[in-house]
């Protein structure tokens, strides 16, 4: 989860925002194929810290290596080499890739929290 630095202001769409957090609501990967399909939710945590999302204040990130790309893009591969930290679950490295992927892409603003299993 990400606690972002400007909440994300959804307008007149969804009453209940602005939202003050990010989290992947669907992390797909294609080894194969060598990309990543990233579905980040908006919302807040409420009263006992739990994350509750936005309506339908959601966005979808696409990672993958271009070789056709001048020059080749590698977002991929460099995204997904990093190994899980010691006693990190691959599941919880795989979040903690993507939330970094993120943010050092310009594409959130925010501070990366410890992901859950």
């Amino acid at each position: 989860m990400i606690l972002l630095t400007t909440p994300f202001d959804t307008g007149d769409f969804d009453a209940n925002g602005p939202y003050t957090h990010a989290k992947l609501e669907s992390f797909c990967n294609n080894v194969l194929s060598r990309d990543m399909i990233l579905v980040l939710s908006y919302g807040y945590l409420d009263g006992n810290g739990d994350y509750v999302k936005g309506v339908k204040a959601k966005e979808t990130y696409y990672i993958s290596d271009d070789p056709g790309a001048v020059p080749p893009t590698t977002d991929y591969t460099d995204t997904i080499i990093q190994a899980p930290q010691t006693g990190e679950l691959i599941c919880q490295a795989a979040g903690r890739v993507a939330y970094q992927y993120l943010v050092s892409k310009g594409y959130v603003s925010g501070t990366i929290l410890p992901v859950s299993p």
